[in-house]
């Protein structure tokens, strides 16, 4: 199976892309690197994932069909994946767009920084609508998109602080309403 067939196949952009050196987070599945194309200014979060497992090819193929579902989300509310990227050891790094903080970062940062403006009521009502505007939005698909991991760290803030997007979504579940919760890939 030719990876990169697989992603031209559902339209999902190889990007030649390098790591900045910036780690914006670490989780159980991968580290989250920014990532800039070389052959633009574009710059993107990536996920590379942690200790591939064996078989490579059964987590290729589990990778492929997670990408599948998430490259047909197009939500104001959720991080958009663009791309996918190579290292020298064919190893994928997912791209997604890239944004200016997590909620959580931004609370703390405003306790530990006093500059940092505290958010308005009317600020932080909208922000809490854009979450619900995008599990809603997850919840109308057929099948039906569980996030299950929902918390301050995995709602990312743009760089002006007013839109929320939803992240991460290496717990999701697709609900088939009549066989339960499966693996969140195409096959669900």
């Amino acid at each position: 199976m030719a990876i990169e067939r697989i992603c031209s196949d559902m339209d999902l952009r190889v990007i030649d892309c390098e790591w900045t050196g910036t780690i914006f987070g670490k989780g159980s599945f991968g580290t989250v690197l920014e990532m800039k194309s070389k052959h633009s200014e574009e710059v993107y979060a990536g996920k590379k994932y942690h200790d591939i497992p064996r078989p490579r090819q059964q987590f290729l193929k589990r990778l492929c069909g997670h990408l599948f579902i998430l490259c047909k989300i197009n939500h104001p509310n959720i991080v958009r994946t663009v791309g996918i990227t190579f290292d020298d050891d064919n190893s994928p790094t997912v791209l997604m767009e890239c944004m200016k903080t997590t909620f959580q970062d931004y609370i703390l940062d405003q306790k530990v920084f006093p500059g940092i403006p505290a958010l308005s009521l009317v600020q932080k009502t909208k922000l809490l609508c854009d979450v619900a505007n995008g599990l809603r939005y997850l919840h109308n698909c057929r099948p039906v998109i569980l996030h299950r991991d929902l918390t301050a760290t995995n709602v990312l803030l743009d760089s002006t602080l007013t839109v929320a997007k939803l992240s991460d979504f290496g717990n999701a579940r697709a609900l088939n309403l009549t066989y339960g919760c499966t693996p969140f890939t195409s096959q669900s």
